[in-house]
């Protein structure tokens, strides 16, 4: 028996041996669980997220002073808020993926203050890191066009009045990549009933059109602050006109539906704001709803 133990031992110890001191460096460097990515502990400079990593967690990199880049690995798919929050230093991520898949990553910064791009950073695609050699692309190079375009599943905070709420929004991405949020009217006509900025909505089946009426109570169908589905979903630009107080007004909507064919109709907060005159803002961390102020820009 302890000639067996001996022998598992010794075997165990050149196994070590052989492993490169960097890569057992490089993952002391990480928490990890499963294939997400929850924590970096290492002192920053270039860093390389090993190879089947899908998820990087929320605050994964936050706060790390001396990180000046990152290499992704293609197999990542999602990333949580603030994956790379006060990280100062951070000026380049190098993905291994193609620009298609990059954009196919979901992040859940996708309001405002956190996006790459306003923090400075460059992002570079097809490739493995600073020095390294351009990573071939999989083929097909061109991804086959989707049917239909998609909007993507996005959580939002926000603080309407003083107290804390959670929109189940979706986002479009722009070719670059930059998410703008739209959230269903009757989630805002819910959450702005009895208050100044109130109003009602109605569907004008006679006129196959929005009828929104200010200064209005809402009254609620059960729709509201939920959805019927889950996840991302297709999307249509809305074609059906919206009248505010008897007048038709020009609002960007899109309209996504369930699986019985229901169509639910979502806006820009911000347009929502202007429109109705109650102020939307950003305070750093969340949306900012101000019902009894009006609409600043």
């Amino acid at each position: 028996m302890k000639k067996r133990f001996l022998t598992i031992f010794l075997a165990l110890c050149m196994t070590l041996a052989l492993l490169p001191a960097a890569a057992l460096a490089e993952n002391s460097d990480f928490t990890i669980e499963g294939s997400v990515l929850t924590k970096y502990h290492g002192p920053g400079g270039h860093v390389i997220i090993p190879d089947g990593i899908t998820r990087i967690e929320t605050s994964a990199f936050q706060s790390c002073a001396g990180l000046t880049s990152v290499t992704i690995p293609k197999s990542v798919t999602t990333m949580g808020t603030h994956a790379f929050y006060d990280c100062g230093a951070l000026k380049d991520i190098y993905f291994c993926g193609t620009e298609a898949q990059w954009k196919g990553i979901k992040p859940e910064y996708e309001y405002l203050g956190d996006d790459l791009t306003e923090m400075g950073v460059t992002v570079h695609f097809n490739s493995a890191g600073p020095d390294g050699q351009p990573v071939t692309p999989d083929q097909p190079t061109t991804p086959d066009k989707p049917d239909s375009p998609t909007a993507y599943a996005s959580t939002q905070n926000v603080l309407a009045d003083g107290r804390t709420v959670v929109f189940q929004a979706y986002a479009l991405k722009d070719e670059k990549g930059n998410s703008t949020n739209y959230v269903k009217l009757r989630d805002v006509a819910y959450l702005l009933n009895e208050t100044a900025a109130q109003f009602a909505v109605n569907w004008d089946a006679a006129n196959q059109s929005i009828a929104v009426t200010s200064k209005s109570a809402y009254t609620p169908d059960g729709s509201e602050m939920k959805t019927p589905f889950s996840g991302d979903r297709p999307y249509k630009v809305s074609a059906s006109p919206v009248m505010l107080d008897g007048k038709q007004v020009e609002l960007e909507a899109i309209l996504l539906t369930d699986d019985a064919g229901k169509g639910y109709t979502y806006f820009k907060l911000r347009d929502l704001g202007q429109l109705l005159n109650f102020n939307v803002t950003w305070n750093g961390s969340s949306i900012v709803v101000e019902s009894d102020k009006p609409y600043t820009g």
